[in-house]
């Protein structure tokens, strides 16, 4: 992301008070990067790297609020 990164995006939208809830998507696999995530609002975590069945089923846990 060319303007910030994910952690902070989803830190503003969990700031401004949006109903949007956030699964964070990603290459790294790091500790300290899921630790932030969620510290700042995300529902949930996944690795590009996870099957695409997996993918879909943390994209409906999050959407249903889990």
């Amino acid at each position: 992301m060319p303007v910030l990164d994910g952690i902070e995006a989803t830190r503003r939208l969990v700031a401004d008070g949006s109903p949007t809830r956030v699964l964070v998507l990603t290459t790294y696999d790091l500790d300290d990067l899921v630790h932030a995530a969620l510290r700042h609002g995300a529902a949930g975590f996944v690795l590009k790297t996870t099957p695409v069945d997996r993918v879909v089923q943390g994209i409906e846990l999050v959407a249903d609020g889990a």
